[in-house]
């Protein structure tokens, strides 16, 4: 469940992207409207002051021309073209970000808010590259509609009643922000794409323990899933909170690593639905946090959770949490953890 506040803050940014976009627009061409009277709003449901969202979007729009960003769009997705190139201009660390979240398939704005950085400063930090042909900008498709199903024969569409764990899914791991189950010999999914069938689990002496993690940043995630699986675990990553406890549910992970600061639901309110469910009662929840303060420990604890790790993820602590709270570990598990 979200708030009256939080709703209205998603339908002001959902607006306040869409104006800019027209405002752009634009600049490049006549534009023309068709009111149609009887599709109106609510009044209940009008959030938005017309005025002010039309002031802002102009403020925003004169900015992002100040900063000669007049033909970028935001809906434009950059990519490193010149790997070898920009690895001679940055740090090794800023090149690894670099080339893992800059592969053509996230927009201006989705890094913007993946990496919570101001949109405009972002863009701005990207330019000398682009200019220089290191990386560049392509346009990517939208998102399919949630309401459209590939496969007629699955039940109901995959999407269609987002956050809900009741009926039929066709695909589980069709839901946004859900990572496929992997095992230590498998590859680690593509991160960018989590609408992947769930692998096969792994057969033979591979150890069963499962970890889940509940984290809405894809860096994050990707490198607790290199360390897991490296370690001989098997993983489910999380990225929407609002899907946390429905996969939670479906998957039954031994451990669960769950991110404080998350939009919508907080570490503390997955947490608190988390011990609320019989089968989670006893199972580790530890708490993931930038902020290593007295008082978000003594509230992870009041919710039920396990432990408190302060990032950035840093594999030999992620595997002695696992040492204390897991069973002993098989062969290939000691030999990570030795």
């Amino acid at each position: 469940m979200i708030t009256g506040e939080q709703a209205a803050a998603l339908i002001r940014g959902a607006v306040a992207e869409a104006l800019f976009d027209v405002k752009q627009r634009e600049q490049a061409e006549q534009l023309t409207f068709t009111c149609f009277q009887q599709d109106s709003l609510e009044s209940s449901l009008a959030l938005i002051n017309t005025e002010h969202a039309l002031q802002a979007t102009q403020q925003v729009w004169d900015a992002w021309c100040r900063a000669g960003l007049k033909n970028c769009s935001p809906n434009l997705a950059p990519i490193v073209q010149q790997p070898e190139q920009l690895q001679r201009q940055v740090s090794p660390s800023l090149y690894q970000t670099l080339v893992a979240i800059m592969d053509g398939k996230r927009t201006l704005r989705d890094l913007a808010i993946l990496m919570r950085k101001d949109l405009l400063v972002l863009t701005q930090s990207l330019m000398p590259y682009i200019h220089k042909g290191t990386m560049g900008l392509v346009a990517i498709p939208d998102l399919a509609s949630p309401k459209t199903s590939t496969d007629s024969k699955v039940g109901p569409k995959a999407g269609s009643d987002v956050g809900s764990n009741t009926g039929p899914k066709s695909n589980p791991a069709a839901e946004p922000g859900r990572s496929q189950v992997n095992g230590p010999n498998q590859s680690a999914p593509n991160q960018s794409n989590p609408n992947q069938p769930i692998s096969n689990q792994p057969t033979g002496d591979q150890p069963q323990l499962l970890i889940a993690c509940v984290d809405d940043s894809p860096m994050d995630c990707r490198l607790m899933e290199s360390i897991l699986l490296q370690s001989g675990y098997q993983f489910v990553g999380i990225q929407d909170p609002l899907q946390a406890l429905p996969i939670l549910l479906e998957t039954k992970p031994n451990l669960i690593f769950l991110d404080l600061v998350m939009p919508i639901a907080s570490g503390y309110e997955i947490c608190a639905q988390i011990r609320r469910v019989s089968i989670f009662k006893k199972t580790p929840v530890i708490i993931l946090t930038g902020n290593d303060g007295i008082v978000d420990r003594v509230r992870a604890k009041v919710v039920g959770s396990s432990d408190f790790l302060a990032k950035p993820i840093e594999a030999q602590r992620i595997l002695t949490l696992l040492r204390k709270y897991l069973p002993l570990p098989t062969s290939a598990q000691k030999a990570a953890l030795s």
